[in-house]
């Protein structure tokens, strides 16, 4: 039988593949796990530059810092904080039925 030689380079670059290829397949799981509660789409984005003073710039030269604002769209299951139930009382709708939300983010 052989022994393994810890001390080997090869022994510890091989180790260390087999820990990211274990992590690369384990560590999406939860993600994948159930249906998503709500899903949005960014529909356009408006993206503003900024020097130091806070002043808008038209080049890259001379902007500090990036603002960017994103209009999004899409759906939400009811009872989410996108959609909370007592939005949607004044409607009755089906059990697992979605409402549709457009959203800004910042």
């Amino acid at each position: 039988m052989t022994s393994i030689c810890w001390k080997s380079a090869v022994t510890w670059s091989l180790l260390g593949l087999m820990f990211l290829l274990f992590v690369l397949m384990v560590g999406p799981l939860p993600a994948l796990a159930g249906s998503p509660d709500a899903v949005l789409y960014e529909v356009t984005e408006d993206m503003y530059l900024k020097d130091v003073a806070g002043n808008f710039v038209a080049g890259v030269a001379t902007a500090a810092r990036r603002t960017a604002v994103a209009q999004l769209a899409g759906w939400a299951k009811i009872g989410t904080p996108l959609c909370p139930a007592y939005v949607n009382q004044s409607r009755p709708r089906p059990s697992g039925a979605r409402c549709t939300r457009p959203a800004q983010m910042i």
